[in-house]
């Protein structure tokens, strides 16, 4: 007999148009814009593939003609591969995926940045270096030091600093020019900081006399010609004197004495050691701490 026969009609799936490589530096971004493509009167779902970093984003309203895709890769960011699937919304969904690439190349890396303590009329070298993790040819040239800095390359990506201070040199920058051959090329400048140090000093630090039974509260601030951070150690001090010292635990800033002496305290010693980041050291003189004894007929302050 006859029979009744439902045939659904299968259309084409829709696809995504105006995807290509992208090729794109570390911390830089891009929008990658596209068109849907879609023969049917359907809406059309997009998504991305589920390991896809997290420095794409996918800007679309499903049922839309077109979006971007943002890309956006942060510091130490790795190449990937992105697949954007398009699915209609046919009762038998049909969909197409498109896949293109982001590639990402990285700054050389300079090897050395911190800032390097010298004392005037002093000398020191060193040797300097980038890396590149992309395995690209990589640049480096000195682009400004003081004048008692020497560079001599080894080959076009290291080379030895040489550093020759003189009395009355001045703290400076050296500066590197550097590059490499990537795509696009990455260029940057990187460098590290001389600081001609001078040695850290305390204001107010005396001799202190001080009657018996009484009380002494004095503030010893410190000073750095270099505006460094200093640290603050207590090498000698009597029992009959308490101390707090202010600031926080990078940068000592004073110290707060109260010294306390009774009638059987003698004569003591007071040892403060400044130190500053280039281990620079500086050592408070050993400050006397004098005790008047009153007689019975004295007249006491």
């Amino acid at each position: 007999g006859m029979q009744n026969i439902v045939l659904s009609v299968i259309t084409e799936p829709p696809y995504v148009d105006g995807l290509y490589d992208v090729y794109l530096l570390e911390n830089s971004s891009t929008a990658l814009g596209f068109t849907v493509n879609n023969l049917d009167d359907g809406i059309v779902y997009l998504s991305l593939n589920e390991d896809a970093p997290d420095y794409v984003t996918l800007n679309y309203n499903s049922g839309d003609s077109q979006g971007t895709i943002d890309i956006e890769p942060g510091f130490g960011a790795e190449s990937a591969s992105i697949t954007v699937t398009a699915t209609n919304s046919e009762p038998i969904p049909e969909s197409t995926s498109s896949t293109f690439d982001v590639f990402i190349n990285h700054y050389p890396v300079f090897n050395h940045t911190e800032t390097i303590y010298l004392l005037e009329g002093s000398n020191t070298s060193l040797e300097v270096s980038i890396s590149d993790q992309d395995q690209n040819e990589s640049f480096l040239s000195l682009a400004a030091a003081p004048d008692y800095v020497s560079y001599t390359p080894y080959d076009d990506s290291s080379g030895l600093i040489e550093i020759d201070s003189y009395t009355g040199a001045v703290s400076g920058e050296v500066v590197f020019d550097i590059s490499d051959n990537g795509t696009p090329e990455a260029v940057t400048q990187s460098g590290f900081t001389i600081l001609i140090n001078k040695a850290p000093e305390f204001i107010g630090l005396g001799d202190f006399h001080i009657p018996e039974n009484d009380v002494l509260d004095t503030l010893i601030s410190f000073y750095d010609p270099n505006d460094d951070n200093l640290q603050l150690e207590v090498l000698s001090l009597p029992d009959y004197v308490t101390y707090q010292i202010l600031g926080d635990s990078l940068n000592h800033e004073s110290i707060w004495l109260s010294i306390m002496p009774t009638s059987n305290s003698g004569n003591g010693l007071i040892e403060l050691q400044l130190t500053d980041p280039g281990d620079l050291v500086t050592v408070g003189p050993a400050q006397r701490l004098v005790y008047q004894t009153y007689l019975s007929g004295d007249v006491r302050p």
